[in-house]
């Protein structure tokens, strides 16, 4: 909440004005972000650590539109669709545990068709897909949505949809200072009748015009139709480099695969540890008197249950830990099943990290 900006170019209020919380999506992002899953840094003033990259499965980078420079290289990259992404990485891991398994990239092509722009429009030249999927380089045509209108008083152009990134008030702008230079010929007037979520610009016409050749002047003389130009330059492997949709894909397959086996390895340590303590559980257990007594009596305490017992130092001191009351009330048989479903979840487990 708060002002977030338009597509009339208003920017958006200072963050301390605005408040936001995730989506869904914005939380699975940071998921398991508490089990080690990515590298850490120092916040900016050392009070913290944060993240060096989110640690969620969510292919962040060709999902959302990246616009940036950096290092004396301007990256620019567009969004694409989630499901058309995800059936991509999907056709690469089927392939890749298949003895005979290739990649088909012409099939990936066919798979992710182009961008997915949020403010809609159409894509009407894609000619350098194949370049950009495989280099990170080309452009894409993008078009205005819009259709012709013919009532009995007037006839208009009715915009509804426009190219990504294309400014809504300076457009219109646009197309009236080229109706007064002369430049735009044909046009009566411009209405902005848009509402909140909901593009919609009437170019009025002349009763003389004729509709599609103004229509053509509009999309060579103005930003209906615009070049959206791929830049793929990326941080990859630390080390700054131009890139492509393929690489992406394969480099987040890699990432996607360093958090699952970190997640593993962090539940794998979690669970022997509390296989540890269950095992030191059962053996005081055997001889709870002798415990008690040990524990209320001796001096040393913990080296005498370590050598009662035959226990290990972090096992003695988590009983020591407990209330007496504790040791009294546990329950061997529900300590013996959790013992036995912990010895049946480790396998799996390293099945995983293995």
């Amino acid at each position: 909440q708060g002002n977030l900006g338009n597509i009339d170019g208003d920017p958006a209020a200072a963050s301390r004005y605005t408040e936001c919380r995730l989506t869904k999506y914005g939380e699975m992002m940071m998921s398991n972000i508490d089990k080690n899953v990515v590298d850490t840094r120092p916040t900016y003033d050392d009070t913290n650590v944060e993240p060096v990259v989110a640690s969620g499965l969510i292919c962040n980078y060709l999902l959302n539109p990246s616009t940036g420079i950096a290092c004396g290289f301007s990256t620019n990259t567009a969004s694409h669709n989630l499901t058309e992404v995800y059936n991509a990485l999907d056709y690469i891991l089927e392939e890749s545990i298949k003895e005979d398994g290739d990649v088909s990239i012409d099939y990936l092509v066919s798979l992710i068709q182009g961008p997915d722009f949020p403010t809609g429009a159409v894509i009407v030249d894609n000619s350098d897909w194949y370049k950009i999927f495989t280099e990170g380089k080309g452009k894409v045509v993008v078009r205005a949505k819009y259709e012709i209108i013919e009532e009995k008083k007037k006839t208009y152009i009715k915009i509804t949809e426009l190219p990504y990134g294309v400014n809504k008030l300076k457009l219109v702008n646009s197309i009236e200072d080229k109706m007064q230079k002369g430049t735009l010929t044909d046009i009566k007037e411009v209405i902005d009748a848009s509402s909140e979520g909901n593009i919609n610009i009437q170019i009025i016409l002349k009763k003389s015009a004729n509709p599609n050749l103004v229509l053509n002047n509009l999309l060579v003389k103005t930003d209906l139709q615009t070049n959206f130009n791929y830049n793929m330059v990326t941080l990859l492997d630390k080390q700054l480099s131009q890139s492509s949709i393929v690489d992406a894909l394969y480099a987040f397959i890699d990432h996607g695969l360093d958090v699952i086996k970190r997640r593993t390895e962090y539940d794998v340590d979690k669970l022997n540890k509390r296989v540890l303590i269950l095992e030191g559980i059962l053996k005081v257990l055997e001889d709870l008197d002798r415990t008690i007594e040990i524990i209320r009596t001796h001096d040393d305490p913990l080296i005498d249950l370590q050598n009662e017992f035959e226990l290990e130092e972090e096992q003695a001191q988590y009983v020591l830990d407990m209330k007496l009351k504790r040791i009294s009330n546990q329950d061997e048989e529900k300590v013996e099943a959790e013992l036995s479903d912990l010895y049946e979840k480790l396998p799996k487990l390293l099945a995983i990290i293995n």
